[in-house]
């Protein structure tokens, strides 16, 4: 979370910064405030590893857990939705502003 947050508010490769500072406060304190489950990866490994030939180590990960919970993934990445090997649900949505 930390590195896509940060991401969006540095810029990547020179490009325009996604989000603005206040806009990346409102981000970490919305974060901080979400209550979550954590789950041990290591379960989740051979369908990763299945996974990992068509999609980052990283996206797999998130792919397979979804999977395994029977919910959604939701994604600003919509290649992950078009990879024919997720068996789950994949919404994806877009970034459009800095504010």
């Amino acid at each position: 979370m930390a590195s896509a947050l940060f991401g969006l508010a540095q810029g990547r490769r020179g490009s325009t910064p996604k989000l603005i500072p206040a806009a990346l406060k409102r981000e970490i304190d919305d974060y901080q405030a979400t209550p979550l489950r954590w789950y041990e990866e290591l379960p989740f490994w051979p369908l990763i590893r299945e996974l990992s030939s068509r999609l980052s180590t990283y996206d797999a990960a998130y792919v397979a857990l979804a999977e395994a919970l029977g919910i959604p993934l939701v994604t600003s990445d919509a290649k992950i939705a078009k990879i024919d090997a997720t068996h789950c649900r994949v919404e994806t949505f877009t970034i459009n502003s800095a504010t």
